[in-house]
């Protein structure tokens, strides 16, 4: 589950698993920024090397061990995390990529092409992007014209922009 948490954080601009629990609170209520999510990532890794989906008893092993707030949302992460495809594959094969067609998913592939799409990646991003709906693509290229003015001045954001001007302003 760690590594599943720490890959996720390489692909799609997290740092890690602590990223999914910060500000979480301890049982006394008092939140605390940084100390659990460490130990918290510690015992996810010792207990859960297994882990590979969410059966009963790993999601009790899991429950048992960082409370059923924290297993809620690790499980779900980690059921999002698995049907995603790699941003690698997405820029390599834009056309045969996997679109997934949950929206949450949709949402972290446009977060996720908004951070790494640069002048060079554009044309093949937005290849992908043509697939999502509108909401996801206007999603990505505001994010990724937002990091890295260069992709302003490719042809590929022109067309965008003339496409989808009402919703850019």
């Amino acid at each position: 589950a760690a590594q599943a948490l720490t890959q996720f954080g390489k692909e799609y601009g997290r740092t890690g698993i602590s990223q999914c629990f910060v500000r979480q609170p301890f049982d006394d209520g008092a939140a605390q920024d940084g100390c659990r999510c460490s130990s918290m990532a510690k015992t996810l890794s010792e207990k859960t090397s297994f882990f590979t989906g969410a059966t009963e008893i790993e999601a009790q092993l899991l429950e048992g061990t960082v409370g059923p707030a924290a297993t809620t949302e690790l499980v779900a992460f980690l059921r999002l995390f698995r049907d995603l495809p790699s941003i690698d594959e997405i820029l390599l094969n834009p056309g045969t990529a996997p679109l997934p067609g949950e929206p949450s998913a949709q949402i972290a592939i446009a977060t996720a092409l908004g951070r790494v799409l640069s002048d060079h990646s554009i044309a093949k991003g937005m290849q992908y992007l043509d697939r999502m709906p509108t909401e996801m693509r206007v999603l990505a290229i505001r994010d990724a014209a937002a990091r890295n003015r260069g992709i302003t001045h490719t042809p590929e954001f022109v067309r965008f922009g003339v496409e989808h001007a009402e919703v850019l302003q």
